[in-house]
């Protein structure tokens, strides 16, 4: 998975158990680029449907990085 705000693969720390009815566990991932953090909580049994919504208004409040150019030397 890469992430939302780089595009830097991301690194999986850890899946925790969740002592509650609706969900089953949590995954926490980490962008060791830009240091976001990710929770990815897993529905409880069954079948599941994902709605996925139209991303652009969200996308047009997220800010890019972009990674910087190496410095030049002088007379370059």
């Amino acid at each position: 998975m890469n992430c939302w705000h780089c595009n830097e693969e991301v690194e999986w720390e850890e899946d925790i158990d969740l002592p509650d009815p609706d969900w089953e566990f949590v995954t926490k991932l980490r962008c060791s680029v830009c240091e976001a953090y990710y929770q990815i909580f897993l529905p409880r049994g069954g079948e599941y449907e994902y709605v996925y919504e139209d991303p652009a208004p969200i996308l047009s409040l997220v800010p890019t990085l972009e990674k910087k150019a190496p410095d030049e030397e002088p007379g370059e």
